[in-house]
């Protein structure tokens, strides 16, 4: 490829038994669409399509990893397809449209999304940085010799180093630009009770799980840590934390702001059915760009595949009286939103809740059968819903029966516990049949 993309990244020649045009829409890090030519082009090119299908990836996904996830998706999907076409709508003519967001705090160069057709203000999608300067770049001027002190140069801290640390990242952890979430404080205490509880970071060969695992890693098995490590806590540590609360913000800051407009414009501007898919934090961001919307129905279906979000984000009410954040797109929906769980999703089933514990967190707060208020979806599905509006169900295999529409449904919630074996497990046949039964 040379210069900028202006229109599909590729073109699938044998999709769904016809040619599906792939785009792939990039946005910075604060929800500003880098790729304005390719969008409009892609606006323009809906005009002539049934469907546009609208797939965000999740956290630590680079450039090559959501292309894989992409692609990986759109095949099971049409490949299925081929001995279940009766599920197909009548003259189904498909756009797939890949969500690129900067989910990652360190890439190389190689690993950063093509140049995707700008308007020629910025250069494109841009994450080249570390993760200590991912925080260190949101500090105030006075904060930054101490953070660079204790993180460049310590490898254990002493409690009172911990303590100074913790003061200086948690006002950075505060607040969240996401219009979607009720944003309460988050302490220097509230930071040092995470930091104390979460799993240890991963060390090469040890087969220890940490959150490194949100997005693409393997599941593996870990633990909190144990409370005498508390005295010498390894600043890494805090850092891996603070990225995964800051990459959770940014998710919701990309699906409010970009792909919140881009939806609408989907919705003014063509006929199409829109169908929004989004894995991890993927689902904070087409969730954050739903709940920005109006009060009628805007998409056709919502796909949530191991959503690294509250389990209580459609509740409801709240122990604080409020509904969950995430509660108001269940009415913009025209069908019932599909939502995986599984117990072998390691990181969301056994870390998630180590690390979302601000109160903003909670909701996106104690239900019984839960390990934590702070629980992810993802791992173990919704909490608050009433029976009428959210149905439980095991995750079908392919040509096996959904539930019949409900008109009262708003929340289908699959237990993956078979058919899901990880928090990376969203290419197979049970997630390809969901999907097409979504189609019909």
């Amino acid at each position: 490829m040379s210069g900028a993309e202006a229109g599909p990244f590729a073109v699938f020649a044998d999709s769904f038994a016809q040619q599906v045009p792939f785009y792939a829409i990039t946005f910075d890090e604060d929800g500003v669409c880098t790729s304005p030519v390719t969008q409009n082009n892609l606006i323009q090119a809906a005009n002539g399509a049934t469907d546009v299908v609208v797939y965000a990836h999740g956290w630590n996904n680079d450039w090559p990893a959501a292309k894989a996830r992409f692609e990986g998706f759109l095949e099971g999907a049409s490949t299925l397809a081929k001995t279940h076409g009766s599920l197909l709508p009548q003259g189904f003519k498909p756009i797939f449209v890949g969500i690129v967001w900067p989910s990652t705090a360190l890439t190389f160069s190689w690993e950063d999304a093509p140049d995707f057709a700008g308007d020629g203000a910025g250069d494109g999608l841009a994450s080249n940085i570390d993760e200590a300067k991912a925080i260190r770049d949101l500090l105030p001027p006075a904060e930054i010799q101490n953070f660079d002190t204790l993180v460049a140069t310590r490898r254990n801290l002493t409690v009172e180093e911990a303590r100074l640390l913790a003061r200086i990242i948690a006002p950075v952890l505060a607040d969240s630009d996401d219009a979607s979430e009720q944003t309460a404080g988050f302490s220097p205490e509230d930071l040092l009770s995470a930091w104390r509880a979460a799993p240890p970071i991963k060390r090469s060969g040890t087969g220890v799980g940490s959150f490194d695992d949100f997005g693409t890693a393997g599941d593996t098995e870990a633990g909190p840590q144990a409370a005498g490590m508390f005295d010498f806590l390894d600043p890494r540590h805090i850092i891996r934390l603070s990225t995964v609360l800051l990459m959770k913000d940014r998710a919701g800051v990309v699906g409010s702001n970009g792909v919140g407009d881009l939806v609408r414009r989907l919705q003014r501007e063509t006929r199409a059915r829109i169908r929004l898919i989004g894995h991890s934090y993927g689902a904070k961001v087409v969730l954050s760009a739903l709940a920005q919307s109006s009060p009628a129905p805007l998409v056709q279906s919502v796909l949530l595949l191991q959503p690294a979000i509250s389990h209580l984000c459609f509740a409801a009410k709240l122990e604080d009286g409020h509904p969950g954040g995430y509660r108001k797109a269940l009415p913009l929906v025209q069908q019932p939103i599909f939502s995986t769980f599984s117990s072998n999703d390691f990181p969301l089933y056994r870390v998630f809740h180590y690390a979302a514990r601000r109160r903003s967190d909670i909701g996106e707060a104690q239900i019984a059968g839960t390990p934590s208020r702070y629980a992810a979806l993802g791992g173990y599905g919704p909490s608050g819903c009433s029976s009428r509006e959210c149905v439980v169900a095991a995750i079908a295999a392919a040509g096996s029966p959904y539930p019949a529409r409900d008109a009262n449904v708003r929340l289908l919630a699959l237990d993956g516990t078979t058919g899901i074996n990880g928090h990376g497990d969203v290419e197979t046949p049970y997630i390809a049949w969901a999907f097409l039964n979504q189609l019909k």
